[in-house]
């Protein structure tokens, strides 16, 4: 049970930095990259385990809630250590 939830865990984390990566580095670590990749990896798992659409949708939207919820908390962090946000710039107008 633990290496399959390392395994799950793994792809979120691989598919997280990859998407920072994508949309650019070290400028663009926000929730957005979080939260698309909760939802990717809630689609594999329900794609794995041959889920049910109903069953998928809801793996999806406990998956984007999480993933919202833990993206908004890691920018948190990084505003409290001095790291700048592109959308809280965007909102603010600074950029």
């Amino acid at each position: 049970m633990g290496g399959t939830a390392a395994f799950w865990v793994g792809t979120f984390v691989t598919l997280e930095e990859a998407m920072d990566t994508f949309r650019g580095g070290y400028r663009r670590r926000d929730f957005l990259s979080t939260v698309m990749a909760a939802l990717a990896t809630s689609g594999a798992f329900s794609l794995w385990n041959r889920f049910p659409l109903p069953t998928a949708a809801r793996t999806a939207k406990m998956a984007l809630k999480i993933g919202l919820v833990y993206g908004l908390a890691q920018d948190m962090l990084s505003l409290s250590r001095g790291r700048s946000l592109a959308y809280v710039d965007l909102l603010l107008g600074k950029i």
